[in-house]
């Protein structure tokens, strides 16, 4: 591992230990620092009457959700002794179809001690009185939607038994929401002690959850501004500050308690709306961590879905807002189903790098969460009471997020350096190759200008001698001469012409006619022309050609560029040993392999053998293996190399049957 890449992933782990700390201590927090030691009896009652003249409260504490109805008065806002004068107009029943009502419940104590309630109000207005005494408003009950105005919030109160027993009565009136709200889910408890279990619990819980969600948002939202790599950072903070609002002005009601000015409207449309912005910033994270994942069509059509469900929220009647997400939530179960889908589809595991991974495991709980959410909401029933709730779930997933993204950033800031060394490399490279051209047109400006005035000298003599008619022997050896110089030049010539086309760059633009290319034919064509220097050699060149072998589609010249260095390598290279040429057909693919016995290749070059600059001679211009590459990728192929040192190397390239390719066009 080399230092570049070793601080982004040591960045890394530190960021992933800190967050699972800070999970750790938000459970400890939540869930141990303020444990009761007690159990939870769940208790029904008879005509609105809980009996709990022998529960031990020492060891339990209550709940009155269990089975059985309250009493009360439709279509009636009473005070209790109003109530009890029209005791015999009471239901018992449920009170959700109910648009405002007073409700009345009686326990039976053992004693006349004092004794803690606790609740979340319902989501409307009430009224409440505890022993006929008035204990507080939330909201204004009225009997129409213009004299009731809801608001939300929670109650915490002790109150002293009287004759064992105490008298809860409840006005409530519902004109905004599709629900009723319930009128017996009350947490009981001995003394105080209830009201301060529960206000520290879930204060506690949820400024933690709140501000960890707040500090994820500013840290987020400025390494996005800092690093600008993608816009993941830039989607998970407005992920988090959406959350951060709708915690606040939901479940345990925190900006009800901190901000009494916000409306009961704006708190509920941003509990509503945080749902389909929450769909976007999670499809947009998706499609940015995992890019072509997701048809475009369904993106499209998931985004329209949220952009009116976002205009409905901000400007319907809050009743309709409440039946009509059960259309949201049946569309985004329908889009959370298509997602998982298309990650079983798409997503190999093998392929996929730390920051995906950690993505993958923290969507997959965070899906499993919402169809659940999605299930209680439409049914009241749960998958399994092992899930938690969404609000609970919801911290653990936002900080799994954090890591998968900061891993994610952190392995784009290690691609992007990466990518610039290799630019820098590359730019080098071309360097190199403007001051190899030149030298070369130096060297070959020397080199013609020696057989050109030797055969111009020679060729000056022949002619005087020959119109002199004294032709000889001489004469014949002067143009013997001239041949040789002329051969020698030509050589010279095409040797130059060859370095030339392999010094130029690998984005040369000009056109070539394609076609089909016999290979096997390429390969019996050079293996006689280097017949001839094997020979010279006292080594073997052997050739095995399948008998039928398909033609691949490409450029002829190119692809006999490419066969020819890999020969012309494995003699220049070597001066010992035989060399072997195998072309062969492999499912789709023509493979052909080049090995030649010889010295092979150092370990510590072999990885690095088709970077431009690298050679294993001291005069060689590393170009060579780059440009074969290259060549074989621009025939939709490729090249790789095996080598054993002081023993033997070998090459492989492999091509596209003409058959891929014109599947692969069409």
């Amino acid at each position: 591992m080399n230092r570049k890449s070793f601080k982004p992933k040591l960045n890394s782990i530190i960021f992933f230990a800190v967050i699972v700390l800070t999970m750790l201590l938000i459970y400890f927090v939540s869930t141990k620092s303020f444990s009761m030691e007690k159990t939870e009896l769940r208790i029904g009652c008879e005509n609105g009457i809980w009996d709990l003249r022998g529960v031990d409260f020492e060891k339990y504490y209550v709940n009155l959700g269990g089975p059985g109805h309250v009493a009360y008065i439709p279509n009636a806002l009473l005070t209790p002794d109003e109530f009890r004068l029209h005791e015999d107009e009471a239901v018992y029943g449920p009170t959700d179809f109910e648009q405002y009502l007073t409700s009345r419940i009686i326990i039976l104590l053992p004693d006349d001690g004092w004794y803690s309630f606790f609740r979340t109000s319902i989501d409307y207005s009430q009224r409440l009185y505890i022993n006929g005494e008035w204990v507080l408003d939330i909201g204004v009950p009225g009997d129409s939607k213009k004299t009731s105005v809801p608001d939300t919030g929670i109650i915490a109160v002790t109150i002293k038994a009287e004759n064992g027993a105490i008298e809860i009565v409840q006005q409530s009136s519902n004109f905004v929401h599709r629900e009723g709200g319930g009128h017996k889910n009350w947490l009981m408890g001995v003394g105080d002690e209830l009201t301060k279990y529960n206000r520290s619990r879930d204060i506690t819980a949820s400024f933690m959850g709140m501000g960890g969600l707040f500090m994820l948002f500013i840290i987020f939202l400025l390494l996005y501004f800092m690093l600008r790599i993608n816009r993941a950072p830039l989607y998970f903070s407005l992920f988090c500050l959406m959350w951060f609002l709708r915690i606040g002005v939901g479940y345990n009601k925190l900006f009800t308690d901190l901000w009494p000015w916000l409306g009961w409207y704006a708190k509920f449309r941003i509990e509503y709306i945080a749902v389909p912005v929450t769909a976007i910033l999670i499809l947009a994270l998706i499609n940015t961590l995992f890019p072509g994942v997701l048809h475009k069509t369904a993106m499209r059509i998931l985004h329209t879905f949220s952009a009116v469900f976002i205009v409905l929220f901000l400007f319907a009647d809050t009743i309709f807002m409440s039946q009509a997400m059960y259309i949201c939530y049946a569309i985004y179960a329908i889009g959370s189903i298509y997602v998982i889908i298309r990650f079983l589809m798409k997503i190999k595991l093998r392929s996929i790098h730390r920051g995906q991974g950690v993505f993958l495991i923290s969507i997959t709980f965070y899906l499993i969460i919402t169809l659940n959410s999605i299930l209680t909401y439409a049914t009241s029933i749960r998958l399994s009471s092992a899930i938690p709730t969404q609000s609970n779930a919801l911290i653990y997933f936002a900080l799994l997020e954090a890591v998968a993204i900061f891993i994610t950033v952190m392995k784009e800031v290690e691609d992007a350096k990466q990518a610039e060394t290799r630019l820098a490399e590359e730019k080098a490279a071309a360097e190199q190759v403007a001051r190899a051209r030149a030298e070369m047109v130096d060297i070959l400006s020397h080199e013609v200008r020696t057989p050109l005035t030797v055969m111009s000298t020679y060729a000056q003599l022949a002619v005087k001698k020959i119109r002199a008619g004294n032709a000889d022997e001489q004469t014949l050896s002067d143009l013997v001469t001239i041949s040789e110089e002329a051969k020698r030049l030509s050589v010279m010539a095409s040797n130059t012409l060859r370095l030339s086309r392999m010094v130029g760059t690998a984005d040369d633009t000009t056109e070539v006619e394609n076609g089909l290319v016999n290979i096997g034919a390429v390969v019996v064509q050079l293996v006689g022309l280097f017949e001839p220097t094997a020979r010279r050699a006292n080594r073997r060149l052997n050739a095995v050609i399948s008998e039928k072998l398909p033609p691949v589609w490409g450029d002829s010249d190119a692809l006999t560029r490419l066969l020819w260095n890999l020969l012309d390598n494995a003699f220049t290279h070597s001066e010992y040993g035989d060399v072997e040429v195998r072309a062969e057909v492999e499912n789709d693919t023509v493979r052909v392999v080049v090995r030649d016995e010889g010295i092979g290749i150092p370990p510590e070059l072999l990885p690095k053998v088709f970077e431009r600059g690298v050679s294993g001679k001291k005069d060689g211009t590393g170009l060579g293996l780059t440009f074969c590459r290259e060549i074989a990728r621009r025939h939709g192929g490729d090249i790789s190399i095996e080598s054993e040192y002081e023993i033997s190397a070998a090459v492989t390239v492999t091509l596209p049957t003409h058959k891929e390719e014109v599947n692969k066009n069409e």
